[in-house]
């Protein structure tokens, strides 16, 4: 699991596909292996992109969510998380 970006930062919110996860993941869910499965955190009014490689990943950011460590969480995928802005 690594951060992207902020939402608001990334050049191509259009590649950003939104779907739902309404129960804990048991497996990965049913999208194209050459997507990559993003999850979105409310923070501070901004909403962080973090990537998550593994179902793991995905299972911890539900897992706090259920815990109310994260208020907000939605779920992206896309097929390349390369069209982010380098604020460096």
């Amino acid at each position: 699991m690594f951060h992207l970006c902020k939402k608001q930062e990334i050049l191509g919110k259009d590649c950003l596909k939104r779907f739902y996860i309404s129960s804990f993941p048991e497996k990965r869910p049913k999208i194209d292996e050459k997507h990559q499965i993003i999850c979105g955190i409310v923070e501070k009014d901004d909403e962080l992109l973090i990537v998550c490689e593994t179902l793991r990943d995905i299972q911890d950011l539900y897992k706090k969510y259920i815990k109310k460590t994260i208020s907000e969480i939605s779920w992206y995928y896309s097929e390349d998380p390369g069209f982010v802005i380098d604020n460096l």
